[in-house]
């Protein structure tokens, strides 16, 4: 039997038609802006270094939950959304994400925390709100206590604090990334790596590789022993050197848990091509899922290695970048 091509197809999914939506009234969608990345707690100093440091970045957005819970989003725009209209332009199509296909859209989560702000709740924490609610609340100090936290006396500050604005300044495109990445240039602060680390044990999971790898800037950057979600930013100086005068005089980029840095320092990265990283964009997805193989219950027996994922590439994949819708 051929262990790559039994594993089961998905149940059919019933979409809206596009005008029957919800999303096609939805002027700003939010859901295809602000990618979830990651979330945490701030329980010690070590967190809000974390979370200090991760605001420091462009695109990079923080929000902070009544019980306690931080979320971290990447504020950049779906490649298939069109701009004008605010349409997605694979709507139903082969090639939307599983993700986006069944979504909820009748009972959006989106919509009433990033459009209508109608959750009280739940509030966006930026650099500046992030170093002011430390002053006020003195976490450094007196402790990071969620339970003790006063939400309304502590909304009704951070709320005094407006939000950045992006610049106007038409930004640069992020040109293509190279397929391999040398261990030395992913030192760099302006690349960050966000989990999950683990490998995919299932075909479900290549659906989160689907949805996120069709936001421009994110890439999968993959080892033989680890996997991760590379996200090409840039490190606002200004920002840091507050950061670091403020609090952290001795802090440099690669302290933070998202960087490569620690990274490589948790998992220890090896791959077969060398001390580099294979770098695949949205269109690779469907070579790895050629090379992998399944067992009779379709759970992933064996991923394709990096030197045979290199090997295919080299052989005649596509290498040439998604383009934006």
């Amino acid at each position: 039997m051929d262990d790559k091509k039994i594993v089961p197809k998905k149940d059919a999914v019933k979409q809206d038609a596009w005008l029957e939506s919800p999303c096609s009234v939805c002027s700003k969608a939010p859901c295809c802006s602000f990618l979830p990345l990651t979330y945490m707690r701030l329980e010690n100093r070590t967190d809000f270094m974390n979370l200090a440091l991760l605001a420091c970045y462009d695109n990079i957005i923080l929000g902070f939950k009544k019980s306690g819970e931080w979320s971290v989003y990447y504020n950049k725009t779906c490649k298939f959304l069109n701009p004008v209209t605010s349409m997605c332009t694979i709507h139903g199509s082969a090639s939307q994400s599983y993700i986006c296909k069944t979504y909820d859209a009748h009972h959006c989560w989106y919509k009433p925390i990033f459009v209508d702000r109608e959750i009280e709740d739940f509030i966006f924490i930026d650099f500046h709100r992030l170093l002011s609610l430390e002053k006020y609340m003195d976490f450094i100090h007196k402790g990071f206590d969620n339970n003790e936290l006063d939400w309304r006396s502590l909304i009704g500050h951070v709320l005094t604090i407006p939000l950045a604005t992006k610049s106007a300044v038409k930004e640069k495109r992020i040109g293509y990334e190279p397929p391999l990445l040398p261990f030395k240039k992913n030192l760099s602060e302006n690349i960050l790596f966000f989990p999950p680390y683990e490998k995919p044990g299932r075909d479900g999971h290549f659906d989160l590789l689907t949805f996120r790898l069709g936001f421009p800037g994110v890439y999968l950057a993959l080892a033989d022993n680890a996997w991760a979600f590379m996200i090409r930013t840039t490190l606002n100086k200004q920002l840091f050197k507050q950061l670091t005068s403020e609090y952290f005089p001795t802090l440099h980029p690669r302290n933070g848990c998202y960087s490569f840095f620690q990274l490589n320092k948790e998992r220890s990265l090896f791959s077969e091509i060398g001390e580099k990283l294979v770098i695949l964009q949205l269109h690779h997805i469907q070579l790895i899922k050629t090379l992998t193989k399944y067992d009779a219950f379709g759970n992933i027996k064996r991923l394709p290695t990096t030197r045979e994922l290199i090997d295919a590439i080299r052989a005649g994949a596509p290498i040439k970048p998604d383009k934006a819708a």
